[in-house]
């Protein structure tokens, strides 16, 4: 029983995994309601890569992934951190007023400080819906991206 159960533990976290790497095979493309709007201000629209692998050892034992905490009596502590997208992603719009980046960055790469990936800079594109998942597009300043790749 515990080897069917593990069996299927690891086809699971397969099949996720398969689907992160589709997702950052297409993370280049573009919702089509994103593609029609124009973003006002000093703002960039960013859509973040999902972390690929899971650290699972060669016997199948799954290491959580962990952030820093600080507790109330301000000692450090570390909690589990669920979030499932990096601090990388691709540039796929620019405000009107945005002086950093042009068009012609658009589709590039960009690494992004670790104060981005907030939920105040989540843009949740479908409104019409009542309950909206995160999508991974962050619109955001510029001033919050620390390096394009080449």
């Amino acid at each position: 029983m515990a080897l069917t159960e593990k069996g299927s533990l690891q086809s699971k976290e397969l099949k996720e995994q398969t689907v992160r790497k589709e997702y950052n095979a297409n993370v280049t493309n573009i919702a089509d309601e994103i593609k029609a709007l124009n973003f006002v201000g000093n703002v960039v629209l960013v859509k973040l890569y999902q972390f690929e692998l899971d650290s699972i050892t060669t016997s199948g034992i799954i290491i959580p992934k962990y952030k820093n905490k600080q507790s109330d009596g301000e000692r450090p502590t570390a909690v589990l951190d669920d979030f499932k997208y990096q601090h990388r992603g691709v540039l796929h719009a620019i405000g009107t007023d945005c002086t950093a980046f042009t068009k012609k960055d658009l589709g590039k790469t960009v690494w992004l400080s670790e104060r981005s990936v907030s939920p105040t800079f989540q843009f949740l594109h479908k409104r019409e819906v009542p309950v909206v998942d995160f999508e991974g597009y962050l619109l955001m300043s510029p001033a919050l991206v620390q390096a394009t790749e080449k």
